[in-house]
């Protein structure tokens, strides 16, 4: 008989951030014991109540900075809420900053001991364990290397294999599968698939991955703002979510000043080679209409791309971003998106383009793959393209690629413009 208990249960959560302008604001308020205030107060999570089923999985959408990760943090909890209060029973392991516990130094299987010693397992059940670990993380070649030479791949698929063999009672993940490529995401997939109905483990899972989270998840969560906006089936949860971005973007889309002229041949990372190619050029974007080769991490990027139509009827355009190790770190569908189809006749060249939301990009090269479909049609059938690869570079202040959702711009090409 199941225990009527849920596995974990928030009520009334809250957490407020204190945010300064200057680092010497926080010195003076402290110099002053408050009397004098430097912050502004910022409400990262308000008002959250929700209550997860042993042996559910509960999947956590939202758009970037409404509180996912805020929360996930709490329950695990690797931060204290300002308010309310939260249970969580069993064993919780949470993958929420990949890496963490690693030191770089120290081999993989080194760092398998330092690990599990900080979560405080028995070493005996960690060695009756280790070899499923490194044969599921696919590392068997890499073991014995300091983690300083891993990819962050590699670190990714060594962290989730060491969470998931432990057997936690309550498993958190936050987008820990967007550095796996795509035959890792497969397989960890089908793990997490079997741990909830097989072995009756809790799962909460956030994610930007539509698709992953219909496929886990027995219910949704929409955090909007720091608010839940809405729980229950994930087809109806999801699909309100993805109309309502669709509505954003639109109404974005629609205040874009006008589109800016193509970057030279010169500033494009693609070129086709001939002209019976439909893929024309694909180029990066740091300023309105400036191409460049190599972008700076962290800052705003546009994605830009010229292709020719090749079939009639209405179309939709997507894009997928990959990093080295083949994560998905950015992609877009402006049928998913709620965008109208494009309606230009076939044979015509478009632009299209887009924009990447401020931090949403770290130091890299980036594999950039583009096309075109028949409006409503969920495959891939149509066009597509390998646009090749462009760089960003900069200083590395987070270890991982964000997943985003980026939000196209097309307009048809007149006279070469």
């Amino acid at each position: 008989m199941s225990d009527p208990a849920p596995a974990i249960r928030a009520v009334d959560l809250s957490k407020t951030f204190k945010v300064y302008r200057k680092p010497s604001g926080r010195l003076i308020e402290w110099l002053t014991l408050g009397r004098v205030r430097r912050h502004q107060a910022f409400e990262a999570v308000r008002g959250m109540s929700l209550e997860v089923r042993k042996g559910e999985c509960l999947g956590v959408i939202g758009g970037n900075g409404c509180g996912k990760s805020t929360l996930l943090k709490i329950l695990s909890g690797v931060l204290s809420p300002t308010g309310g209060t939260f249970e969580v029973r069993g064993r919780v392991f949470a993958l929420i900053e990949l890496g963490t516990g690693f030191n770089p130094h120290l081999t993989g299987s080194q760092n398998i001991d330092l690990a599990s010693g900080l979560l405080g397992l028995d070493p005996a059940y960690v060695r009756a364990r280790r070899d499923e670990i490194i044969e599921f993380a696919e590392l068997e070649q890499f073991i014995d290397r300091p983690m300083r030479t891993y990819s962050s791949g590699m670190k990714a698929r060594l962290s989730f294999s060491l969470y998931a063999f432990m057997e936690p009672d309550v498993l958190m993940i936050d987008e820990a599968f967007s550095v796996g490529d795509a035959a890792f995401r497969e397989k960890s997939y089908a793990l997490l698939e079997r741990m909830i109905s097989d072995e009756d483990r809790t799962v909460l899972f956030v994610s930007h991955s539509i698709g992953a989270i219909k496929r886990l998840a027995q219910r949704v969560v929409w955090i909007d703002s720091g608010e839940i906006r809405q729980i229950g089936d994930p087809v109806e949860v999801t699909g309100a979510y993805l109309e309502s971005v669709g509505r954003r973007k639109g109404a974005r889309r629609a205040s874009f000043a006008p589109e800016a002229p193509v970057p030279g041949p010169e500033a494009c990372f693609f070129l086709a080679s001939g002209d019976d190619e439909p893929l024309r050029l694909a180029w990066a974007e740091s300023q309105p209409g400036q191409g460049v080769l190599r972008a700076p991490a962290y800052e705003p990027l546009l994605l830009g791309a010229v292709v020719r139509k090749t079939f009639e009827g209405p179309a939709h355009a997507w894009i997928e971003v990959t990093d080295e190790s083949g994560a998905l770190a950015a992609q877009a569908d402006t049928q998913r998106l709620g965008g109208e189809p494009l309606e230009h006749e076939r044979g015509a060249e478009l632009v299209i383009r887009w924009p990447w939301r401020q931090l949403g990009i770290g130091p890299g090269r980036y594999r950039v793959r583009l096309g075109l479909r028949p409006a409503g049609s969920d495959s891939r059938d149509g066009a597509s393209w390998d646009a090749g690869s462009f760089e960003v570079v900069g200083s590395r202040r987070v270890d991982s690629t964000y997943h985003v959702i980026l939000a196209p711009r097309v307009h048809e090409r007149v006279h070469g413009r």
